[in-house]
């Protein structure tokens, strides 16, 4: 029975010292996502800083983009009307050509 109590024994401290290695390497895993999640944190932060700073040149620039949108759209109205008068004034001295 002694060799017995003895081999348990030994079992038992070498599963406690399994235990305790899948434990420690669980809290070096644990450690690890803890600075992973903390880098991750602080790239979140800075990226949401910057877009709140530049959010003023972000609304200018829009600004710019519609109002360049709405001048470009004038023009091709203006264009269009002028291409329209010529297009109406050479067919009106067609006209009066072929009426004489």
């Amino acid at each position: 029975m002694n060799e017995n109590t003895d081999e348990l024994v030994i079992l038992r401290r070498d599963m406690d010292r399994q235990r305790q290695e899948r434990i420690d390497h669980l809290e070096k895993q644990i450690q690890e996502m803890k600075s992973m999640i903390i880098d991750m944190s602080y790239q979140m932060t800075t990226i949401i800083d910057r877009q709140s700073q530049y959010d003023p040149t972000m609304m200018t620039l829009k600004t710019v983009m519609t109002g360049g949108i709405v001048l470009k759209w004038v023009l091709i109205i203006i264009v269009g009307t002028l291409g329209t008068i010529a297009t109406a004034n050479t067919a009106w001295e067609v006209i009066q050509k072929w009426s004489r």
